[in-house]
């Protein structure tokens, strides 16, 4: 997963990106930025938990994360940085990665530590 910020509508990047197989979309964010994000074409979707009530996100996160297998990644958007997560995942031996939205929202990757 790639995430970018762009200052022009990237209606020309994704369609080239399209073209080469990969999955793009945009939003605008603020101030006439826009926010892509990338995803390679065998790339999981992403699950949306943003709506659900505390402490919800984290149980389906800790659900996913131990149904990995080999190399797989869990994505997931979440409502904000989970933070309390973070030991719980590293406890399990899983690497993460999460990304602070401009909405203060989070992109959370979860991967097996194999």
């Amino acid at each position: 997963m790639l995430k970018l910020l762009a200052r022009t509508e990237p209606d020309e990047l994704l369609g080239n990106l399209a073209r080469r197989g990969y999955r793009a979309s945009a939003q605008p964010a603020q101030d006439s930025v826009w926010d892509i994000e990338v995803l390679c074409a065998n790339t999981p979707d992403i699950a949306d938990l943003r709506e659900l009530e505390a402490p919800e996100p984290m149980h389906h996160v800790l659900l996913a994360a131990s149904r990995l297998e080999g190399k797989q990644t869990y994505y997931a958007r979440l409502p904000h940085v989970p933070h309390p997560l973070f030991p719980l995942l590293e406890a399990r031996e899983f690497r993460w990665w999460v990304h602070e939205e401009m909405d203060q929202s989070a992109l959370l990757a979860v991967r097996t530590g194999n």
